[in-house]
């Protein structure tokens, strides 16, 4: 049996702490699947200053096309990717049938959408028809760690969550993936994303490590967001990351809109694992400034030899992401609903996020995503093969990967610092092979 629904999309523009009324989604479901969408701009928000476009392959409007009354399509998937990138994945759908105590996946997609509330990635909020945007986060504050742990224990566990916790698991509804999540509040009401342990995490202090290897990136230069670890208590942690999709803090919070590799490129989920980081830089070509292409595209190359070098295979296209920010950048004036006066509107990469080494006795590795000629084949020959398409000549290309290398070499020492255990560190030395293994030698680098 079909229903059709009509929700109201709204967006956060730059400099504003207020969402307006962007647009009206339409969607038809049957049971849990999405059948068909459309989707229709306000004449009204195609007029104020700022106006962000929901995605620039089906909804795009900043490259000069004329949208209005135009009701819209997404062109290879039933439902918008923009729409997409802003709904619950994995954990947060969890997160969602244990608040309505119903089976997995049991829910609509307009009802995840409406429920991943106010702390959803990116710029939008998504509500019935009518209802005005959440404009201010339930977020929890860093001292709610434990009670936030306790409750998401008692998820993965299949378990009923008890009424005083209910309140905390709106905070964790909104950011893709599978691992345990939730939008916290720093001393200074800023925005960060706590990352808890989890049952399946092989023993491994996965907290820990996770922001070791982000730490270990930002040694190589990578972009990488600030990162805490804390104790929650029993010898457990959570990893916070700063959010890159919020501005300010407090009640001056403003929102960035964010993409995904696999809204860029106008894909399906099923056409991630065919896909190489060479058509990611196809698409960056296509919606990316002229005036900022070359630095993300070099940015995006020194990724995955980042990727290669740790053996980091979970590189998936919603795991690469960009944001569309203003020039010049504002700051988020209270009450505000749109700039004071007209912006420049740009998608540039995101900062790095999700990255953990994998351990593997192979001597033959893949990562998720082509690497160049030789496919998935994770090697530094592979990564030179298609340096061209990344706009970096074979020189720049070696010296772009010799750099990579002298920082990941010392992935030990980064570890040590950052707390990670000497028997984490023994687990996971199999992730980390000698750039001479994987094509080093034969391309005369990394010594």
């Amino acid at each position: 049996m079909t229903s059709e629904s009509t929700l109201l999309v709204h967006a956060f523009l730059p400099g504003a702490t207020r969402a307006v009324p962007a647009g009206k989604l339409k969607i038809t479901e049957a049971g849990a699947e999405v059948l068909s969408c459309s989707f229709i701009y306000g004449l009204k928000y195609l007029k104020r200053k700022g106006a962000i476009e929901i995605d620039p392959t089906s909804l795009n409007f900043l490259d000069g096309r004329d949208v209005a009354r135009m009701e819209l399509y997404p062109a290879n998937t039933t439902l918008f990717g923009g729409i997409r990138d802003a709904a619950p994945d994995s954990w947060g759908r969890r997160v969602i049938e244990a608040k309505f105590r119903v089976p997995v996946n049991s829910l609509s997609e307009s009802v995840y959408l409406q429920e991943a509330g106010a702390n959803r990635v990116g710029a939008l909020d998504i509500t019935a028809d009518g209802d005005l945007a959440r404009e201010h986060s339930k977020a929890s504050d860093i001292r709610s760690l434990g009670y936030i742990q306790e409750a998401f224990d008692r998820v993965e566990q299949g378990l009923s969550v008890p009424a005083n916790l209910h309140n905390l698991l709106d905070a964790g509804s909104s950011m893709g993936g599978m691992r345990p999540k939730a939008t916290l509040l720093d001393s200074d009401e800023s925005h960060w994303l706590a990352k808890f342990s989890s049952p399946n995490d092989r023993g491994l202090d996965i907290p820990k490590v996770e922001r070791a290897t982000l730490e270990l990136a930002r040694l190589t230069g990578l972009h990488v967001p600030p990162t805490q670890i804390k104790e929650i208590g029993d010898n457990r942690f959570a990893m916070l990351i700063k959010r890159f999709d919020r501005i300010g803090c407090g009640a001056l919070t403003g929102k960035r809109h964010f993409n995904s590799a696999l809204t860029f490129m106008n894909l399906h989920e099923m056409d991630s694992p065919k896909s190489s980081y060479a058509q990611i830089a196809d698409a960056m070509r296509r919606h990316l400034n002229a005036q900022f292409l070359q630095h993300d595209l070099t940015e995006l190359y020194r990724r995955m030899v980042f990727n290669i070098l740790i053996n980091h295979d979970d590189d998936h296209l919603r795991n690469h992401g960009f944001l569309l920010k203003e020039s010049p950048d504002l700051v988020p004036i209270f009450g505000f609903q749109e700039p004071e006066e007209e912006v420049s509107l740009a998608w540039r990469l995101s900062p790095l996020y999700d990255v953990v080494p994998r351990p593997g006795v192979a001597y033959s590795r893949l990562l998720h995503l082509g690497v160049g000629e030789y496919g998935r084949e994770a090697t530094l020959t592979n990564a030179i093969s298609w340096s061209e398409r990344f706009g970096l000549s074979r020189k720049r290309a070696m010296g772009e990967i010799d750099s990579v290398w002298k920082a990941v070499r010392e992935w030990r020492n980064c570890f040590e610092e950052f707390a990670v255990s000497g028997k984490d560190m023994d687990s996971l030395k199999s992730a980390f092979r000698h750039a001479r293994e994987i094509g080093g030698k034969e391309l005369g680098i990394c010594d």
